[in-house]
Parts: C-alpha cells; sequence; structure tokens
C-alpha cells in the first residue's frame, strides 16, 4: 500500500499554542465549565506549560506521522531519537512502538489510495466558522477523506 500526503499535511508539531477548548483538554471543560475560567485567570507562563509526559507524546506524534509518510512500520524506528525534554532524550522503545504501531494499522486499514482516498497528516484546522465561544482550533493526527462517498 501507498500512503501519500496532500499539500495540506504537515508534521510540523511545534506549535505552542493552545486551544481553550481543545480537544485534548474536552474531558476538562465539558464536566468542568468553570476550568475555563480559571486556566484563563492562570499567567501566561502556567498555562501552557510542556511536562515531560507532553513532549513524549509529542515525540509518539512525531514516529507516527514519519511511519505514515514514509510508509513504514514504527519497530523500523526502535532505539532511534524521536524527541528531546529539556537533557532527556527520547528514544523510540518497543513500548512505544507498539502503540503507535496500532495507531498505524488503524489508519492503513482506513486508507484506500486506490479509490481515490486523501490522508491528511498532522493538519491544522479551526471552527472559527462556527462562532464557537473561545478559540477551537488544533491539529489533527490523520484524517482520511473519501471523496466517492463525501466523508
Amino acid at each position: 500500500m501507498t500512503l501519500k500526503t496532500t499539500a495540506l499535511g504537515s508534521t510540523a508539531l511545534t506549535s505552542i499554542a493552545h486551544a481553550t477548548l481543545g480537544g485534548s483538554s474536552a474531558k476538562r471543560w465539558m464536566n468542568c465549565t468553570g476550568s475555563i475560567r480559571m486556566i484563563e485567570a492562570l499567567p501566561p507562563e502556567l498555562r501552557n506549560v510542556e511536562t515531560v509526559y507532553a513532549a513524549e507524546g509529542t515525540a509518539a506524534h512525531k514516529l507516527g506521522s514519519t511511519c505514515l509518510e514514509e510508509n513504514r512500520d514504527a519497530i523500523e524506528y526502535v532505539d532511534r531519537e524521536f524527541g528531546r525534554f529539556g537533557d532527556r532524550v527520547f528514544l523510540v522503545d518497543e513500548d512505544m512502538s507498539e502503540a503507535v504501531q496500532k495507531y498505524l494499522d488503524t489508519v492503513r486499514a482506513e486508507y484506500n489510495p486506490d479509490a481515490g482516498d486523501i490522508l491528511f497528516i498532522e493538519n491544522k484546522f479551526s471552527l472559527a466558522a462556527l462562532n464557537p465561544p473561545r478559540a477551537m482550533f488544533g491539529t489533527t493526527d490523520c484524517a482520511v477523506f473519501k471523496p466517492r462517498i463525501g466523508k
């Protein structure tokens, strides 16, 4: 299977902007709407603090997008560097490889380039056109568009 990306695809994961009503924090703000104002009241340097866990997640995202773009499996990257946090280096280990491979297998099962499917990898989006009460934007890990069925 040959995977392809479009000009809209990008593996850039360096943006530090975070949507107030972001998907990764939806469980919190949907269950505690007061948390939105609480977070907004924090000084800027405390709002988007990167942790070692977030940095490791970013490394896993980078591994996943690289595998999709290069049509390779995650196991091929074991012991290779895929991120840093301070002086800590993230090497792909078997646990990360297995977790990312599950993601890859799911995407590849849905994506059919022979049927005209288009794969968007780490694509930025905004929901501003929906006029939400706060900023809603982000980056999709991966989206498969199937033009033949309009989805």
